[in-house]
C-alpha cells in the first residue's frame, strides 16, 4: 500500500497520525481481497486537524472557490465552467 494513505493531511503536510494503528479496508464480494489500508487516527489528529483548520480560516474567509488559490491535490473542489463545483 502507499505510504501516503496512511497519513493524515493536516496543515497542507501529510503527518503521521498519533497512533501506529492501521486498518484494513476489504473487498465484500471476497473477503480475502484486502483493497486500502488507513491509519487509524484519533482525538489528538482531530484536535490537530481543527486547530490547522481555524489557523487557516481568516485568511480564507469570504474568498469564493474560483478566487482561492488552487491546490492541484485530489479531492479539491474546482469550479466547471457554468458556475457550480466539483470535486477532482
Amino acid at each position: 500500500m502507499s505510504l501516503h494513505l496512511r497519513l493524515n493531511f493536516i496543515d497542507g503536510q501529510r503527518v503521521p497520525a498519533e497512533s501506529v494503528q492501521v486498518r484494513k479496508t476489504i473487498n465484500p464480494a471476497d473477503f480475502a481481497d484486502v483493497i486500502g489500508e488507513f491509519t487509524e487516527s484519533g482525538g489528538v489528529d482531530a484536535d490537530r486537524a481543527v486547530d490547522a483548520a481555524a489557523a487557516a480560516l481568516p485568511s480564507w474567509r469570504g474568498r469564493s472557490a474560483p478566487t482561492a488559490p488552487p491546490s492541484g491535490r485530489p479531492g479539491t473542489w474546482r469550479p466547471h465552467s457554468h458556475g457550480t463545483r466539483r470535486i477532482v
